[in-house]
């Protein structure tokens, strides 16, 4: 069963936690992790780019010279793409549609084994509670300084606790999700993981381990 060092706020080690294997124990699936980054950052583009067709260019209803007699090619319009001005051949689209579909068991399997592989290798601390009188920045950082953690780091915070994300979100290279909403692009990107003990008890609950 995979552990994880509980510390409090100043830095100190206070023990041991287990962690239920179903969640961080999982199995790791490289390409089934390769491929949901590859959907999520596929449903995160946006078609920008846009060309118009021949027929989206103004003009070009007449016809530029006579059909025959002239010696030059025939041509309908100044809007055919042969034309400088004219409209483009298989440019790119505002409406085209780069999603990409992802089964959701295969999406869940991906962020359990992108989990575990961080509690594998003791990326993982379990942050025995995070008290903040008053809610100031530089005490967050003060306590991620003192964990020695190192950057970019995540912390998961319970879905309630509201006040620790919005205190924490202008802090360079650190991200913060809520046990409920863990994103796999943050834990990837992570080189620690800070859970607070309320939010493992929850993560472990969302994902089966009742």
């Amino acid at each position: 069963m995979p552990e994880a060092s509980v510390h409090n706020q100043i830095g100190e080690k206070i023990g041991q936690q287990k962690l239920a294997a179903a969640v961080f124990g999982a199995k790791v699936v490289p390409h089934l992790i390769h491929e949901a980054v590859v959907s999520m950052r596929s449903n995160a583009r946006r078609s920008t780019a846009h060309t118009k067709t021949r027929g989206e260019i103004s003009g070009g209803g007449k016809k530029p010279w006579r059909q025959k007699g002239t010696g030059r090619a025939r041509h309908g319009s100044t809007r055919s793409p042969i034309w400088r001005g004219g409209g483009i051949t298989f440019g790119p689209r505002n409406d085209r549609n780069y999603s990409k579909k992802m089964n959701a068991q295969a999406r869940k399997t991906a962020l359990l084994g992108a989990l575990s592989d961080k509690a594998g290798s003791g990326n993982i601390i379990v942050l025995d509670d995070f008290k903040n009188d008053k809610p100031k920045t530089k005490e967050m950082f003060k306590m991620l300084i003192a964990l020695k953690i190192k950057f970019p780091a995540l912390l998961v915070i319970p879905k309630t606790d509201k006040a620790i994300k919005k205190i924490g979100q202008n802090i360079k290279d650190v991200m913060i999700n809520t046990a409920d909403n863990l994103h796999l692009l943050d834990i990837l990107k992570a080189k620690n993981i800070v859970i607070i003990k309320k939010a493992v008890e929850e993560i472990e609950s969302k994902y089966g381990v009742k």
